[in-house]
């Protein structure tokens, strides 16, 4: 079915997440300590927002975007309180197929036709442009400026070299197999 686009936040933490409604904090349990950290549903309320503004930018009209935080980690818990207004913007990922099932069942959404949504897919995959941080540049670094190879664990010579599974020292004669 093609009628809405999903940000889904997947976490695979192996904590407790905690919902707060008032204030909207979200923590987790860690070794019984509580600690707050960001909060997943606004991480992919976020995105979807920036999906949205992104689709406006590209004049791209009418896709409800829905957004989830999704649990990947069996031994966590998702603790939200019924009466918190985002509870249906979360679920473990053995639940992901039927929470998706009942976004397409919402009778507010309606379908996109064909020719819209190859005019999407067709938009996203020339607008992907994977990220390249320029390193060097970033850092006033030339090429020759980075050390390569492999560290001699007893001198520290760089670099040793790889003979039949094992790794030698030119300086110092070490032999290692795990020297890497």
């Amino acid at each position: 079915c093609a009628c809405f686009a999903l940000v889904m936040e997947v976490k695979n933490w192996a904590r407790d997440w905690h919902f707060e409604k008032v204030l909207h904090q979200t923590t987790i349990d860690v070794n019984g300590k509580i600690e707050r950290t960001k909060n997943p549903i606004f991480q992919a309320r976020l995105q979807a927002f920036k999906l949205r503004e992104w689709f406006k930018l590209h004049n791209v009209q009418g896709i409800p975007i829905q957004y989830l935080f999704v649990n990947s980690n069996e031994k966590s818990n998702i603790i939200i309180g019924e009466d918190n207004k985002y509870k249906w913007n979360a679920c473990n990922s053995e639940y992901l197929l039927e929470r998706i099932d009942e976004i397409t069942n919402d009778k507010r959404i309606e379908l996109l036709d064909e020719k819209e949504l190859r005019k999407i897919n067709k938009l996203l995959l020339t607008s992907h442009t994977p990220e390249d941080p320029q390193l060097l540049t970033k850092h006033n670094l030339s090429r020759n400026e980075i050390l390569t190879g492999v560290h001699c664990p007893e001198c520290l010579f760089l670099p040793m070299t790889y003979q039949s599974g094992t790794w030698k020292c030119p300086k110092c004669r070490t032999q290692s197999k795990k020297a890497f």
